[in-house]
């Protein structure tokens, strides 16, 4: 499992000393010690992060010795201070029937939190939860659709909760079945508003759906394979989850798709599919889909996040055999310095952005050691 998934306990854990030179160009440096926040005994994978101004939020699938599993939250103040102990909010599991970590979004009064199970039969469930600020499950879980369904992104779009994710045609999927980019949406009670709406075109071969939410509409982009060859494809819909573009085919990929949105343009990030021609792709669309500018850097870097920083893009991910970076760019693309290590270990698929007003909240997966480490990380502003 770790071959795709970092493993182990949570830690507050500052950058190394030859990082502490704000060598991106943004400047920031790390401030808050190592704290450690959970009592895993096994490994931990699929870490997902979301943040209000005073409450962090982390969400990961923790799998125990004893081979059990379960879907845990933790919540964290800004000043590293733990405010809860780790929520089970899916029961433990044998392992035939695991549970895999999606997505997390914060609304005003509520965490909307989503994840899927798969089962030896590849028969997924997908469900939805609600958690308060106070660490008490407040709804949920509840099944988002009763398919073969997984993969979500959680955003919040101001007056509900959006899930996007992929659903197979088939259940259990056939290999090559098609598989599409639904959504649906709750409320901050948890009910369900509606039957979900399609996203992709009924052509899809789709999984690994990311999505942004521009104030009156969606875009969304997934990795892709009916056309063969996995590729990134992009879309546009409007509040109600109505299409407003075709798919677009963007370039070929190797690995998922991250989108993230500056309140005017919205950067889609992905790794090309070739280790011996590596490249990092970053694409700039309007909210209706349009590309603005795109870039790419002779990278290997795989498991890509992204946010927006005060006046500039922050991108993490892992180097292909080496370790996880922290890169800045300006709103054009240009590279701001050099890419900076996040840790001083090898990284699992754990990377992944909360900006508060004054700092960065990074999380990281330590494949080192076992129990392995997944890791947060702040990073604030001189």
């Amino acid at each position: 499992m770790c071959a795709l998934a970092g493993c182990g306990r949570i830690f507050f854990d500052p950058l190394d000393a030859p990082s502490l030179d704000g060598a991106t160009g943004d400047g920031r440096n790390p401030c808050l010690p190592r704290i450690d926040i959970t009592t895993a005994t096994g490994s931990i994978h699929m870490p997902t992060i979301a943040a209000k101004p005073d409450l962090i939020a982390v969400m990961w699938m923790d799998e125990q010795d004893n081979g059990l599993l379960g879907v845990h939250l933790e919540l964290i103040d800004p000043d590293g201070t733990v405010r809860t102990t780790p929520l089970a909010i899916d029961h433990e599991r044998p392992p035939e029937n695991r549970p895999w970590l999606s997505g997390i979004a914060a609304s005003p009064s509520v965490f909307g939190v989503a994840w899927f199970e798969y089962t030896a039969t590849y028969v997924d469930t997908l469900y939805f939860a609600t958690v308060g600020f106070d660490g008490v499950i407040r709804s949920g879980p509840t099944l988002v659709v009763p398919a073969v369904a997984g993969n979500a992104s959680v955003l919040w779009t101001g007056s509900a909760f959006a899930v996007v994710y992929a659903i197979n045609r088939d259940n259990p999927p056939l290999f090559g079945s098609p598989a599409y980019v639904d959504v649906a949406y709750f409320d901050e009670s948890g009910a369900s508003l509606g039957p979900p709406a399609r996203l992709s075109e009924l052509t899809a071969l789709a999984n690994y759906p990311a999505a942004v939410w521009t104030g009156s509409g969606f875009i969304a982009a997934w990795a892709d394979a009916r056309a063969g060859m996995p590729s990134i494809y992009l879309t546009t819909a409007d509040a109600a989850g109505t299409k407003t573009s075709a798919d677009i085919v963007r370039g070929r990929t190797a690995n998922l798709p991250y989108l993230a949105w500056n309140g005017s343009e919205a950067l889609l990030v992905y790794p090309g599919p070739d280790v011996a021609s590596p490249q990092m792709h970053l694409e700039r669309y309007d909210a209706a889909g349009n590309m603005l500018g795109a870039t790419f850097l002779p990278l290997a870097v795989y498991n890509l996040a992204a946010a927006w920083d005060r006046d500039h893009w922050v991108v993490i991910g892992q180097i292909a055999g080496a370790f996880p970076v922290r890169m800045s760019f300006a709103p054009d693309l240009t590279q701001l310095g050099s890419p900076v290590d996040i840790w001083q270990f090898h990284s699992g698929f754990g990377s992944r952005i909360a900006v508060l007003s004054d700092r960065l909240v990074i999380t990281e997966v330590n494949n080192d050691d076992y129990p392995m480490k997944l890791g947060i990380l702040q990073v604030c502003a001189p």
